[in-house]
């Protein structure tokens, strides 16, 4: 199963465990858009992406490979379940 989760909130400890949880058995992404672009760990399995104009707005480096709007839309469509946190 393909899930993808989007992270607004770089202080939701909650989501962090449920992404990385979610990472162990299912093909599973995160793309951190508004303040989350500014988290710097990463989850095991978890393949991870930040909102290029997100990070372009806090004048921030990622260490994340970076998408555009129409790149996180595509993503959202190719995914058999999406999670908003």
């Amino acid at each position: 199963m393909k899930i993808l989760h989007i992270l607004r909130d770089p202080n939701n400890k909650y989501a962090i465990e449920a992404v990385a949880s979610h990472g162990i058995d299912n093909e599973t992404e995160l793309i951190l858009i508004h303040d989350a672009v500014y988290l710097k760990i990463s989850c095991a399995g978890v393949k991870t992406f930040a909102c290029k104009n997100d990070v372009d707005a806090r004048g921030i480096e990622s260490l994340w490979n970076m998408l555009s709007y129409e790149e996180i839309i595509k993503k959202v469509f190719e995914s058999d379940l999406v999670t908003c946190w």
